[in-house]
């Protein structure tokens, strides 16, 4: 898991309910903890796919000071609802003090902890390329490594266009682990197609230069077209790396599928290829 810290942050604002409070400003501290996917932006290089924490606080700040609280129970509650809401965070810790509130104390505060921290799931992704297959192949298990680190690769196999005439496609099945929400998910993969070259069309079947697709996320099968039991390109290699596991829906293991898959035509070879 990834953590964004905002630590002290320290600014001046009415906060409390006695009169000297209500007409004197005093200095409140700020100490968050975010969950992120820091990944993401490393990879890209762009400040919209990182949490942007100078514009966490600067509209903490601005808050805070507009709303002029009585109580930190009412702070915290409200800055860590608009923490989730306008920066797409799931969980974070948010603390606020007011180090002047009693003088034999060096601060007084509150801590609440809100959102939900999301397990690590085994996910299973199909890659698929035929236009610089290699190159792209190798790309975006480089690009896959930076997001999601130590990776579970299948042998990769050569296999003929499906649904229409284009050159031969380089298809594999890799295996990640990640605490991310589903859609952080999938859109980290948009993006890593996008690097890659890929460009939507209409068309179902088409030459690309990068196809990933979420085959299982966790004991889940994400699309209504279960992929796994119906190409020989994505079944052949996740059964080659994960022979024992069973299927989600049919509690079959991918071996067992395997052997019993049919059609096996048309054939599939394999490609030595370094990556």
């Amino acid at each position: 898991m990834d953590i964004v810290e905002i630590k002290n942050l320290s600014f001046a604002a009415i906060i409390g309910i006695f009169d000297c409070e209500r007409s004197t400003e005093q200095t409140v501290t700020l100490h968050i903890k975010m969950q992120s996917h820091s990944a993401l932006a490393a990879l890209t290089g762009n400040i919209k796919d990182a949490l942007d924490y100078k514009k966490v606080s600067e509209c903490l700040i601005n808050k805070i000071q507009q709303e002029k609280y009585l109580l930190l129970e009412t702070l915290c509650e409200e800055c860590a609802l608009l923490i989730q809401q306008e920066f797409n965070v799931d969980w974070l810790r948010f603390c606020a003090f007011k180090p002047d509130a009693i003088e034999q104390a060096e601060k007084v505060g509150l801590c609440i902890e809100r959102g939900t921290l999301y397990p690590q799931r085994r996910l299973w992704l199909s890659l698929g390329s035929n236009i610089e297959a290699e190159k792209k192949i190798k790309s975006a298990i480089q690009g896959l490594e930076k997001l999601f680190g130590l990776l579970v690769i299948s042998p990769i196999y050569e296999s003929v266009a499906v649904g229409f005439k284009g050159d031969p496609f380089l298809n594999l099945v890799v295996g990640i682990q990640s605490d991310l929400p589903l859609f952080q998910i999938e859109k980290s993969l948009k993006i890593l197609e996008k690097m890659n070259g890929r460009v939507k069309t209409p068309e179902k079947f088409s030459a690309r230069t990068l196809d990933i697709d979420i085959l299982t996320w966790g004991n889940q099968i994400i699309k209504e077209e279960d992929e796994i039991l119906k190409y020989a390109f994505v079944l052949k290699p996740l059964s080659d790396i994960a022979p024992h596991e069973q299927h989600p829906v049919l509690n079959q293991t991918y071996q067992n599928l395997w052997e019993n898959f049919s059609p096996k035509e048309p054939e599939l070879k394999l490609k030595n290829i370094v990556l």
